[in-house]
């Protein structure tokens, strides 16, 4: 804007001039080459200061990976506001980092747990599988003498039964009454 100013300024003084018409095409060549040139160099001043440490910092950002460990922090000659969220992003990625070897380890901590919670589960079961069949021996056969109780009689003789209505059989009943036994 300051380069176009100083191109009227220049075309004003000149129009006082009557050979204004003749050096009006030059004066413009002039402004324009000059802004363009100034245009380029805020350009490249302004990517070498601003957008180099920018790309470098979304570089970084795109490459964060919070399972891998956090890189050494890069002090580079970076403005100061860059190098701060660079420093922040370092701190986030050390946080996350150490978040999930934190969880990491508690995680093989309850597999821990879990396998011997299992094992113990596995000798709960084998130890009521024997105690179910201790207790439906129990129910069955008299303890006293060994010998089987009213309830195994009374289903071996529906059994019985039954089979012997699929086979049209003939079935027999003796019973002995002991006492005093």
């Amino acid at each position: 804007v300051s380069l176009l100013l100083v191109g009227l300024t220049d075309a004003l003084h000149l129009a006082h001039d009557e050979t204004l018409d003749r050096h009006l095409p030059t004066i413009i060549l002039r402004g324009i080459l000059l802004v363009a040139l100034l245009s380029l160099v805020l350009i490249l001043l302004l990517d070498r200061l601003l957008l180099q440490p920018l790309r470098s910092l979304v570089a970084s950002t795109e490459a964060f990976d919070p399972t891998l460990p956090p890189p050494l922090a890069e002090l580079s000659n970076q403005p100061a506001e860059l190098r701060q969220i660079s420093h922040s992003i370092s701190r986030v990625h050390q946080s996350l980092w150490q978040q999930l070897k934190d969880e990491q380890n508690r995680a093989a901590a309850l597999r821990i747990e879990v396998e011997r919670q299992q094992g113990a589960l596995r000798q709960a079961e084998q130890a009521l599988e024997g105690k179910i069949r201790e207790l439906g021996s129990l129910s069955r056969i008299d303890e006293l003498t060994g010998v089987a109780n009213r309830r195994e009689f009374d289903e071996a003789l529906r059994r019985e039964f039954k089979r012997a209505q699929r086979q049209r059989g003939v079935l027999a009943l003796a019973v002995l009454d002991l006492d005093h036994f």
